[in-house]
């Protein structure tokens, strides 16, 4: 008897502690903490947080609630708010709460609505204005423990200032709760980007202190997908991150592509906007990545593989490998963004790349068939994209052998270069479907930003042209001069312009992005018989005659063949010269090394 009644008493006790616990909480007024939370924001960004109600939802676990929250934008947003949450609930721990203490155990937020912009000079509304003095008085902010966090119906707007491009995300649902002991906090999101759907899951942990893991990660954009794991460590004075991650397939054309854009079109190809290198020098990090599919806008990589290393603001990828249309691809970029002026290295290596497979990997229809060979070796030193082409030095080979291609894309060609560049390709184009090239052969040497044609070779089945000039990477002014060579047997009277006609020079001036074909009858910048790095041009023994006499045999590439006979000082039609020539395409530039000494 004794027991039940000491029972009892304890029951009585704890009911009514409960029934004054919740009539406390229920007749306190928890508009009082609004301004302790908008100071508190004000102290933190100097922007103003404003609040609708502020109430209570009884319970074991009671809710704060704030309806309609706005955090003030930056004064040349394009909208007043910057943020804004239509509710937000923190469930809270129910005896701190008693004794006037807020101890945050969940939180759900309702309906968020963020936008991050840029202005037309690049300026971020991130960068929080410094705030004032702020008003004296306490200004104790709720401690924060949670076991759950629920996002529903969220949208994040990113505003580009200066492309005008806008991106969103739309939130269906984000989801973090404490997974089993020491197994840390389990992660779930999913909605859309630009109205492809995306899921992605992780788990984050902490096995050490300032040591952050994320694991079993899961990740999808429309048929993209990524996964992996990550460690992020601030215990020492630089944060370090270490990654492995690997994808089936990841398609990036619709993260370049999309977003609505306006604006002028661009002046220049190079921008002139400050690279982002100063995140070189804020951190470390070490990357492994593998992809076994890579869609770019203009280029499809297989089975990509690069190691990724950021030590001391010098970042290294080295070494790249992956298979490109058939072909390999290798290569390495090292970026020193220490010192005044950041330096660039890269190099790579391309060879037996099929272009015909290659598009139609990226889903474009096949206009373009034949393999080629690339390699590229440079250096320079900038900021921006601009100023590292204005101080660039190098070399840029393309060696090219048999190919074709559709015609009617020739007429895809801006109005500028359209009606030049089929008298020079082919002048019979509009009484055939396809263009058969022989080959091309382009070099340039690149000296502080001037990249001189060391090689300019282009043969089809009806036309030769030899060029040379350069192009002005400070200005990206172009100055190239185009000389067509006609071949009568092969023209047959399949056109009505007559052959001394379409002898006449052209002129490839203008910019990169603006660029201009037209007839040239002062020939300004290739005279004939004019030597390129003691290759003739023209006359009996020139690279000219010999694509006119050369015909392609097997896998000889004609264009490295004419070069090859040109240097030699032998006229083409000799068949010794010709035996002589380069048997195929042996390695990416190799043979423009070897005629140009280089």
């Amino acid at each position: 008897m004794r027991l039940r009644r000491i029972a009892a008493i304890v029951a009585v006790f704890a009911a009514v502690l409960i029934i004054a616990a919740y009539a406390a909480i229920s007749s306190y007024d928890f508009n009082k903490l609004k301004p302790r939370i908008t100071r508190a924001a004000w102290e933190a960004t100097g922007r103003d947080l404003t609040l609708g109600d502020i109430g209570v939802e009884i319970g074991f676990t009671p809710a704060l609630v704030a309806e309609d929250l706005r955090f003030k934008n930056a004064p040349w947003g394009s909208r007043p708010e910057m943020a804004s949450i239509k509710r937000l609930e923190l469930r809270v721990a129910l005896l701190p709460l008693i004794f006037g203490n807020v101890e945050v155990r969940g939180i759900f937020l309702a309906e968020p609505d963020i936008l991050i912009e840029t202005d037309r000079f690049g300026r971020s509304n991130l960068e929080l204005e410094k705030p004032g003095a702020a008003p004296s008085g306490e200004t104790k902010t709720p401690s924060f423990g949670f076991k759950k966090i629920l996002i529903k119906n969220g949208l994040l707007t990113y505003r580009d200032g200066r492309s005008g491009g806008l991106y969103r995300v739309k939130l269906a649902s984000l989801s973090a709760k404490e997974a089993l002991t020491g197994r840390g906090v389990k992660v779930g999101l999913n909605g859309s980007y630009n109205d492809m759907p995306f899921d992605a899951s992780w788990r984050i942990s902490n096995p050490s202190p300032l040591t952050y893991n994320i694991s079993d990660m899961e990740a999808s954009l429309g048929d993209s997908d990524l996964s992996g794991t990550l460690e992020a460590s601030i215990a020492g004075k630089r944060p370090k991150l270490k990654a492995e991650l690997v994808s089936k397939k990841l398609d990036l054309r619709p993260l370049s592509g999309t977003g609505k854009k306006g604006g002028k079109p661009k002046q220049r190809v190079f921008s002139d906007s400050p690279l982002p290198l100063d995140a070189l020098k804020k951190a470390d990090a070490n990357v492994k990545f593998h992809a076994a599919k890579l869609l770019l806008s203009t280029i499809a990589l297989n089975d990509l593989a690069f190691s990724m290393a950021i030590k001391d603001g010098v970042l290294a990828i080295k070494p790249l490998k992956a298979q490109m249309g058939g072909g390999t691809l290798a290569g390495s970029i090292d970026l020193d963004s220490n010192g005044k002026t950041p330096k660039l290295s890269a190099a790579f290596a391309a060879e037996g790349i099929d272009l015909g497979k290659m598009l139609k990997e990226l889903d474009v229809t096949k206009t373009f068939e034949g393999k080629i060979d690339i390699g590229i070796n440079v250096k320079g030193s900038g900021g921006s994209m601009a100023e590292l082409m204005a101080g660039l030095n190098g070399a840029v080979n393309i060696v090219m052998g048999k190919g074709q291609i559709d015609n009617k894309y020739l007429g895809l060609l801006s109005t500028d270069i359209r009606t030049g560049a089929m008298r020079l390709v082919n002048p019979a184009a509009e009484k055939t479907e396809r263009t058969k090239i022989n080959c091309v052969v382009c070099g340039f040497d690149i000296n502080n930003g001037i990249a001189d044609a060391a090689a300019l070779v282009f043969d089809t089945e009806t036309m030769s042209v030899i060029g040379g000039g350069g192009i002005n990477l400070k200005t990206e002014g172009l100055n190239i001069s185009l000389k067509p060579v006609p071949k009568e047997g092969a023209l047959g009277g399949r056109v009505s312009i007559s052959v001394s006609e379409l002898a006449k020079p052209f002129k490839l001036g203008g910019t990169l992005s603006r660029p201009k074909l037209a007839l040239d009858p002062a020939q300004t910048a290739l005279t004939v018989g004019k030597a390129l790095r003691g290759v003739a041009l023209f006359g009996p023994a020139g690279i000219a005659m010999a694509l006119v006499n050369v015909k392609p045999e097997g896998d000889k590439n004609p264009c490295l063949s004419a070069m090859e006979a040109a240097k030699s000082g032998k006229r083409a039609e000799k068949k010794g010269a010709v035996d002589k020539a380069t048997e195929g395409i042996k390695g990416v530039g190799e043979e423009i090394k070897k005629l140009f000494g280089r």
